[in-house]
């Protein structure tokens, strides 16, 4: 069993340095495996299959400008 996200087999994230920051872990299912990809891939890909409103999308395009976060912190629960 995989301790570390690392450690999955069904992972595609290679490699793994800081050019990866601030992308957002997804499930690519014509790989079969986990990648990365960046913040604002996601949100143009959910709002281009309706799983959120273009509005909404572009609201948070232009209000959040991600580079200037300095602290993100993120609870992934426990499993």
């Amino acid at each position: 069993m995989a301790v570390r996200i690392r450690q999955l087999t069904d992972l595609d994230v290679d490699p793994l340095t800081g050019a990866k920051n601030k992308h957002v872990m997804r499930y690519n299912s014509a790989s079969g495996k986990f990648d990365l990809i960046p913040f604002d891939t996601a949100l143009e890909v959910s709002a281009s299959d309706r799983d959120i409103s273009d509005p909404f999308v572009d609201q948070l395009q232009e209000e959040i400008e991600v580079a200037q976060v300095q602290n993100f912190t993120y609870d992934g629960g426990s499993f």
